[in-house]
C-alpha cells in the first residue's frame, strides 16, 4: 500500500511538473509551431488568463503564449481596413452643425451604429462612420491565418487551423 502510494504521488509530480513545461513564451513566427498545440495570443494583462491556461495545460497539449506586441506575421491590417471600409457621411460647417452627404447608396446610419459595426468620429471636420469589423481571413492555413482581435486563441496540428475564437474570455470553457 505504501508502495503504492509514493507511486501515485510521483506520478502526480511528473504530471505537474509537465504540464508547467507545457507553456511556453513564444515571440517567434507563427508558422513555425508544427506539433498539436495551443496559440494564445493576447495584448493585456495575461495574468487574468490565469483560468483559461490552466484549463488548457490539463488538456496535455503545448501551450504557446504570444503577446500581440511581439507577433511578426499574421497581424490584420486596420490602416488599410479603414481606408477601404470607413465611409464618410457628412461635414461639419463653421457652426459645428452636421450636413449630411446626400447618399444614393440607402446608407442606414442609424441602423449602422446601433449594430454596433461601426462608430461615428470627426476627423478633419468630416464625420465618419468607422467600420468596427474585421474582414479577417480565418484559413485552415495557420500561415493565412490574419488575427485581428485579441486575446485569440487556436488550435493547431501541423501547420492547419483546427479551431480559432476571437476575442476569448478567461472564463470561456474550451471543448476542443
Amino acid at each position: 500500500m505504501k508502495k503504492l502510494l509514493i507511486l501515485v504521488v510521483m506520478l502526480f509530480l511528473v504530471g505537474c511538473s509537465n504540464s508547467k513545461d507545457l507553456v511556453k513564451n513564444y515571440n517567434e513566427d507563427l508558422n513555425n509551431i508544427k506539433s498539436a498545440s495551443y496559440i494564445f495570443i493576447y495584448n493585456d494583462n495575461l495574468e487574468q488568463y490565469k483560468p483559461l491556461i490552466n484549463q488548457l495545460k490539463n488538456k496535455g497539449l503545448p501551450i504557446y503564449l504570444i503577446n500581440s506586441n511581439d507577433l511578426n506575421s499574421n497581424l490584420y491590417n486596420w490602416e488599410q481596413h479603414h481606408n477601404e471600409y470607413d465611409i464618410v457621411v457628412g461635414i461639419l460647417d463653421e457652426n459645428g452643425n452636421i450636413n449630411y452627404y446626400e447618399s444614393g447608396n440607402g446608407l442606414d446610419i442609424s441602423k449602422l451604429l446601433d449594430e454596433g459595426s461601426y462608430t461615428q468620429n470627426i476627423r478633419n471636420n468630416e464625420l465618419i462612420l468607422v467600420s468596427q469589423v474585421a474582414q479577417n481571413k480565418i484559413d485552415t492555413k495557420l500561415s493565412n491565418v490574419e488575427i485581428a482581435y485579441f486575446p485569440t486563441l487556436l488550435y493547431v496540428n501541423d501547420g492547419i487551423v483546427i479551431h480559432y475564437k476571437e476575442k476569448i474570455k478567461f472564463y470561456d470553457e474550451i471543448d476542443w
